[in-house]
Parts: C-alpha cells; structure tokens; sequence
C-alpha cells in the first residue's frame, strides 16, 4: 500500500523526540489519523527515533513522495 508522505507528516509534527513506534502511533491516533495512516505508522520497525526524518527514513518504501 502507497500512503501519501504529507498525510503521514501531519501526525510527526507534534511528537517529542526521541520516541518510539508506540509513541508515533498513540500520537497519530489521539490526532484522529485515518486507518491508513495507522497501518502505514505499524510498518515501522520497533526502534527509537531521533527525528521526524528517521521515521521518514523507516516508512521510505511505504510512502509516495509528492513534490
């Protein structure tokens, strides 16, 4: 499944790195994200992340850029 990179962008915005996959979900879901923002955000491996980009990074192959 392809997800758009800007709508998952929206739910990075308000997290507090470092965080975890956990975090990221909770945080996207409490922002009322859609069920394809939930499922690409589950693909994300369980790690610490630094920064908005390392969870871009991670989600790479499972998101569409949009220029």
């Amino acid at each position: 499944m392809s997800m758009n990179a800007k709508e998952i962008e929206q739910y990075l915005t308000d997290v507090r790195y470092p965080t975890d996959k956990a975090m990221i979900m909770s945080s996207a879901q409490q922002q009322g994200a859609s069920p394809e923002v939930i499922n690409a955000l589950r693909q994300l491996p369980n790690a610490s992340f630094a920064s908005a980009s390392e969870v871009r990074a991670a989600l790479g192959k499972n998101t569409t850029q949009t220029r």
